[in-house]
């Protein structure tokens, strides 16, 4: 109310059978209305018209999900962020006890972090 813009949020996109049906508005958006469109689980077909629309006239964002073997340094970089050191096998253990869910390392990090007295800055395993 009383804003620049409106925000529209299609949650659980890919349970809409026709959702192509939103490919006029995404070849004339409104410029007050930001609209995303959160589809999960598999990529949206780029061939079709409206993925087309919405790359000519807005934003596609893609986030795939992380390689297993990469979730190790992802949680030493998230640690080093909050000016914390953590260990190589520490990293390790956490990656392959939590797997390559994000959500759930960052809450485990923080619970970690909350633990940790101030005057060492070193997570050990």
């Amino acid at each position: 109310m009383m804003a620049n813009y409106q925000v529209v949020i299609v949650r659980e996109a890919q349970d809409i059978d026709k959702l192509d049906n939103l490919q006029p508005y995404a070849e004339k958006p409104q410029p007050s209305t930001i609209l995303v469109i959160a589809h999960k689980y598999r990529k949206v077909d780029q061939r079709k018209g409206l993925a087309k629309s919405i790359a000519k006239h807005g934003v596609v964002f893609e986030s795939a999900k992380l390689y297993d073997n990469k979730i190790p340094a992802w949680i030493n970089e998230q640690v080093a962020k909050k000016g914390f050191a953590i260990r190589p096998d520490a990293c390790q253990l956490l990656a392959e006890y939590l797997g390559a869910d994000l959500g759930r390392i960052v809450n485990e990090l923080e619970k970690l972090v909350i633990n940790l007295p101030q005057a060492q800055p070193s997570i050990r395993p």
